[in-house]
């Protein structure tokens, strides 16, 4: 049995390491220290992206700016290893070289192709995290394809490096020229056994589609007629189509998710086919705080290696859990303060940080100020983060909307401020330290979503619409639900329904020590599932057919 290689766009492991942008690179890099942990045979490849994805920084209205964000593979305990391979790139020989940094019996690989022999616009193919070209759509696509064809060189890499695999497992549709180099090496009936695809967009309009003359132009004739007749739709070569229609199999990441790639709106895409699910989780070490492993550790047992210990966080008292979370926060108001502003450590603490995108709508719960201010002057306050992309004046406008709303918030005597450069190194003291996290995205667009799991896993309440995760998770014991029957995603509608849990659930939990026990323990038995010791598990049984599966617990919340 080989090993198993999981390509992926970006992968998020720490801070400092800026191969991602968003949630997908976090869920890789979680995914990749649970298979570590587990002694799975994975190694994982993206691109070293030298220059990051992006420093964002907010000024008084809410405008962004944003800037390269460098960093320096070596200082992160990655060597360059003396093998090269290439691939054809417009006509002209394009060669790479791989970073790789090992993590027990997994290795994690960067390709770089700024190395010696390619001229300065290959070299930058590898320097940063998607296109930040403003509205140039054109470039970006070509660029995108260009990264995508050193990803589907990962199987060239792998042959250099003497490596046999097993199964080559994509992440979304950016890796799918996996498939070209796998076509050319074992054929298409070979390579159709060696893929398997797991898509994590529910939007249509969200897969990438470049246009046959670019696709054309960076591809060569002959691997863009291949390629096409697997991935053309409307003039265009969709990488979602070819990795859908050449995979082994697919999984969605929610069960949700998978209802939505199943109807009838997703099936000029997956044509019918059959499509599982396998929902994410988060790596509880990473993201649980110090306080709280230690009372995990001593009251519950080893929650590390056996998340299911966490059903019984029952045992554990509302005042030690209240303790085990006081330093989180400290720490989060340290980090506020920066702002100006000092967060009261008697007051609830209301979050909301995730990518900045627009139908994630993180300026909804400013629908009605004045409502707002009036339920939380004296019970609640409030800190946001989101990072757009540089190209997406959507996702900014709406993290300027929020922004605004912060700022009347303040002037109506309300603490909430909203933090910029939104990053792993910022999410750990708010996942750690807020007690109520708010997600209001437009249904059925979030395929999942993890940042809630981290939340639940610290014993914070979720405030969530039933999207991606919490359709599944939810039980009414151990959060909110927003609005469940408001499938139109009318936004008065999610807003005042938003408030009314705010107001009547979760302001008197100050005074009901009963109902805010029972609450906090429903939610961090969450992670007894939400976690990726459970997602690796449940890889290794459905999709990489390892002949050692991991111990795991597959019981349900």
């Amino acid at each position: 049995m080989g090993r198993i290689s999981f390509v992926t766009a970006e992968v998020g492991i720490e801070e400092g390491v800026n191969t991602y942008s968003g949630g997908l690179g976090i869920l890789s890099g979680d995914i990749l220290k649970s298979a570590s942990r587990m002694g799975m045979p994975v190694d994982f490849y993206t691109l070293v992206y030298h220059k990051g994805y992006s420093r964002q920084e907010i000024d008084a209205r809410g405008h962004q700016s944003y800037a390269p964000a460098p960093w320096n593979p070596s200082g992160h305990g990655f060597v360059q290893l003396d093998k090269e391979t290439s691939v054809h790139i417009s006509g002209r020989r394009v060669f790479m070289r791989p970073w790789v940094r090992n993590f027990g019996s997994v290795n994690l690989f960067l390709l770089d192709t700024n190395v010696d022999g390619n001229n300065e616009e290959d070299r930058a193919l590898t320097d940063r995290v998607y296109d930040p070209a403003g509205g140039d759509k054109r470039r970006a696509d070509l660029l995108r394809l260009k990264q995508g064809i050193v990803l589907g060189a990962s199987v060239r890499m792998g042959h250099a490096l003497g490596v046999e695999y097993s199964l080559w497992h994509l992440q979304e549709g950016f890796p799918a020229l996996v498939f070209n180099e796998l076509i050319k090496l074992h054929g298409e009936d070979a390579a159709r056994e060696l893929g398997w695809f797991t898509t994590h967009t529910p939007v249509p309009a969200a897969f990438d589609y470049i246009p046959e003359d670019l696709a054309r132009d960076a591809l060569g004739d002959e691997d863009f007629f291949r390629l096409m007749a697997h991935g053309g739709h409307n003039g265009c070569l969709s990488t979602s189509h070819l990795a859908a229609r050449l995979s082994r199999g697919i999984n969605a990441v929610s069960r949700k998710h998978a209802e939505t790639c199943r109807s009838s709106s997703m099936d000029f895409i997956f044509g019918g086919r059959e499509i599982i699910y396998v929902t994410n989780g988060v790596d509880l070490p990473t993201w649980v705080s110090e306080g709280l492993g230690e009372l995990y550790s001593r009251r519950l047992g080893d929650w590390v290696n056996h998340p299911e210990v966490l059903n019984n966080a029952d045992k554990l008292s509302l005042d030690e859990i209240i303790d085990a979370r006081r330093p989180s926060f400290d720490a989060l108001n340290r980090r506020i303060y920066v702002q100006g502003v000092e967060f009261d450590p008697n007051l609830l603490t209301i979050g909301f940080a995730r990518r900045g995108a627009e139908y994630k709508r993180p300026e909804l719960a400013f629908h009605d100020i004045e409502r707002l201010a009036t339920i939380a002057r004296g019970n609640l306050q409030f800190v946001f983060a989101g990072k757009a992309h540089p190209a997406d004046y959507g996702g900014q406008a709406a993290i300027e909307r929020a922004c605004e709303g912060c700022c009347q918030l303040r002037e109506r005597g309300v603490n909430a401020v909203f933090l910029e450069d939104y990053s792993i190194g910022l999410a750990l003291p708010i996942v750690q330290g807020c007690d109520v996290w708010i997600n209001n995205p437009m249904r059925p667009l979030e395929s999942s979503g993890t940042s809630g799991m981290k939340l639940a896993a610290n014993g914070a309440l979720n405030v969530s619409v039933l999207d991606g995760w919490w359709g599944e998770g939810y039980n009414g014991k151990n959060g909110f639900a927003i609005a469940p029957e408001n499938h139109s995603n009318d936004q008065g509608v999610d807003a005042r329904h938003l408030y009314d849990i705010l107001e009547k659930e979760v302001v008197p939990l100050a005074h009901d020590r009963a109902a805010r026990h029972a609450l906090m323990t429903g939610s961090i038995r969450l992670g007894a599932y939400f976690n990726t010791n459970r997602v690796v598990g449940d890889y290794s049984r459905l999709i990489w057919n390892l002949e050692r599966s991991p111990e795991k617990v597959l019981q349900k919340v």
